[in-house]
């Protein structure tokens, strides 16, 4: 029998790692998600994720980064960001792969900074990963979010290609990303016209 190709164990091995994740936090009851590369790959956007972000709800981020810690080694020094002015962020190194734990997302705006609200409506969609319900973040939000974070509009477009095939399953998610003062009103206007 031949050798899986190095793509696919990567993946295995990714998907392993996540199922290992969400037996442990959904255990611990706490409210997560997957997000960025891994959501897009759920989708059928990317064929291999950077690594893995899970979004945790700040109630829940010592518990989480606890958990984490257990399964691979964390990230103790941090550069300084000019994008981004996140609450927690955690890297864990795991062999061959990095897992980034991330609450209290904040994105640095010529208007102020933009707050990701993460809550129970975030969760869109829940799927199996080797036996395990895994949550993941709306790509709803993640249109948007890719959109006020610089260099991702090969990612933009990904997005709304899929939802010029697929439909926009949850346009209320859309416009309440849009809420916030300091969203650029170039971001709104396109936004607004592919929910019409």
């Amino acid at each position: 029998m031949c050798c899986l190709p190095v793509h696919t164990k990567k993946i295995q091995y990714q998907k392993s790692i996540l199922a290992q994740f969400g037996q442990v936090l959904n255990g611990a009851g706490l409210l997560w998600g997957v997000g960025a590369s891994a959501m897009l790959y759920r989708y059928g956007l990317v064929d291999l994720p950077n690594d893995i972000d899970i979004i945790v709800a700040e109630k829940d981020i010592e518990k989480a980064d606890e958990i984490l810690s257990s399964f691979g080694r964390k990230r103790l020094e941090y550069e300084d960001s000019d994008v981004y002015l996140t609450e927690y962020f955690y890297e864990y190194e795991l062999p061959g792969l990095d897992v980034d734990l991330i609450s209290g997302y904040k994105i640095v705006l010529p208007n102020g900074a933009y707050s990701y609200l993460f809550d129970e409506q975030s969760i869109s969609v829940k799927w199996e990963v080797n036996g395990v319900m895994i949550p993941y973040s709306a790509i709803e939000e993640w249109y948007v979010l890719y959109q006020l974070m610089p260099n991702r509009e090969q990612k933009v477009r990904l997005i709304e290609t899929y939802f010029e095939k697929n439909g926009i399953s949850y346009p209320d998610l859309l416009k309440r990303m849009l809420l916030q003062d300091c969203v650029p009103p170039d971001i709104v206007a396109r936004t607004m016209k592919l929910l019409r």
